[in-house]
């Protein structure tokens, strides 16, 4: 599945999954919103500056937080999909200051 198929297909969803674009202020507010919502079973924030993020996903009655890299597979087994986040950051360039303080 590409990225784009991905997309699409997301859009069609109910809400299961929100993917984000990291906003260190909002977070932590989002994350708490989200969280209260029983069918919301992952909330991934993507990294702007660079190939990271953070998944939380439910497990059981908690709301736990996994760190992702460049080589993590997000694995979302409730609809069949494991997409690498390198792929998601496909066509991605990040400003080379921030790449050399990496």
């Amino acid at each position: 599945m590409t990225r784009e198929q991905f997309l699409a297909w997301e859009k069609a969803q109910e809400l299961r999954y929100i993917f984000d674009g990291f906003q260190p202020a909002a977070m932590t507010a989002r994350n708490h919103e989200y969280a209260a919502i029983a069918s919301v079973r992952r909330y991934i924030v993507l990294a702007q500056d660079e190939m990271a993020g953070t998944m939380f996903e439910r497990i059981g009655d908690d709301w736990v937080g996994h760190l992702l890299n460049a080589t993590s597979i997000l694995r979302m087994p409730e609809i069949g999909i494991e997409v690498a986040l390198a792929e998601l950051y496909e066509g991605v360039e990040f400003p080379e200051a921030e790449r050399q303080q990496s």
